[in-house]
């Protein structure tokens, strides 16, 4: 199953995308992304956090709205409560960001 960044780079009509410390589309599909796209990641996972400066070149490049947040956490910060990485401080300030950003982007949406 797509990530909500792999959805979204398939030029699906989407009102916005939140990457949860994954991975994110190849830069080549940038331009079919429609949609404002939201990025949590964690500082020491840095596979995935080590490629968020080029999506965010190429999405700023093509125009499209991409914010991205990195905590002083790891991969997985946000599963449940006693969960191997799991980071109570990281968690919660995300989804207050997450919620933030779902409840603009999809008002905005609904009033289009």
């Amino acid at each position: 199953m797509p990530g909500p960044g792999e959805l979204a780079a398939t030029g699906a009509e989407l009102a916005a995308g939140v990457i949860c410390y994954g991975g994110h589309p190849k830069l080549e599909l940038v331009d079919n992304i429609r949609c404002p796209i939201e990025g949590h990641y964690a500082a020491t996972d840095h596979a995935i956090t080590g490629k968020v400066p080029a999506f965010a070149e190429a999405m700023k490049r093509a125009g499209k709205n991409f914010t991205s947040y990195v905590y002083d956490a790891d991969h997985g910060f946000s599963l449940n409560p006693g969960t191997a990485g799991y980071d109570a401080a990281a968690t919660t300030l995300s989804m207050h960001r997450i919620f933030a950003f779902l409840n603009r982007t999809l008002k905005t949406a609904a009033l289009a």
